[in-house]
């Protein structure tokens, strides 16, 4: 099956205990364990596709007026000035400041520099009230996840969660530091998070908005400069 509904369709077989379907990358992701049935699945959940794709293309409209307006990083407004020196970001002025010959991996990097100073303070500040530690921490280009935190202790975070609102970033980062005691979302896991993060939690809609803005946003700020 290529088309559903007008949406491209990928088949990712991959050994996960529940399968399930993601829509976020712009296309149906229908993801499977080996020898399971994309097609039974994609019926299953049609009338949840149909309502997603709506609300997805409402969603795509208001990121497109958003977009009319300045770029930001951490929920604050940022001016890009091209320069002779460094690329890097200066928050104090809100400057993103970019070497007028630097690439797009010296853009992306300026963004990471930024992110990981971010992530590693809310990162000692949930491991000082909980405990908790992770091994490794790595800042990717992930497709379909804000973070992931894998069975050795390892997080990993998107890059594009710096243009994200900063308190939206700090519920993420917490979300992530509560799979280091729990690997599930059951009751004990949003306790944890609740104890972290006790403010109210960015909704699903919020997310998805910053989904395709920050999709855009990278888009603007890296690659088209």
């Amino acid at each position: 099956m290529e088309r559903y509904h007008g949406w491209d369709v990928h088949v990712i077989y991959r050994y996960v205990k529940h399968p399930r379907i993601d829509l976020r990358s712009g296309s149906i992701h229908v993801i499977v364990p080996p020898g399971g049935n994309p097609s039974a699945l994609l019926r299953k959940k049609e009338a949840w596709i149909i309502k997603k794709i709506g609300e997805i293309d409402r969603i795509k409209k208001e990121v497109k007026a958003a977009l009319a307006g300045e770029p930001s990083l951490l929920g604050r407004k940022i001016v890009v000035e091209y320069t002779d020196g460094g690329t890097r970001v200066d928050m104090d002025r809100g400057i993103f400041y970019i070497n007028r010959g630097a690439g797009v991996e010296a853009r992306k990097n300026a963004l990471r520099v930024l992110l990981r100073r971010k992530i590693s303070a809310v990162v000692n500040e949930g491991a000082a009230s909980v405990g908790l530690t992770p091994s490794k921490i790595y800042i990717k280009e992930q497709r379909t996840r804000w973070g992931s935190c894998s069975p050795r202790g390892n997080l990993s975070f998107n890059l594009r969660l710096v243009m994200l609102p900063e308190d939206f970033l700090r519920y993420t980062v917490f979300h992530e530091i509560s799979h280091l005691r729990y690997r599930h979302h059951g009751r004990d896991f949003h306790s944890l998070l609740r104890s972290l993060y006790p403010g109210e939690p960015p909704t699903k809609e919020q997310m998805l908005f910053y989904w395709f803005y920050s999709e855009e946003m990278m888009r603007k700020m890296v690659y088209e400069i």
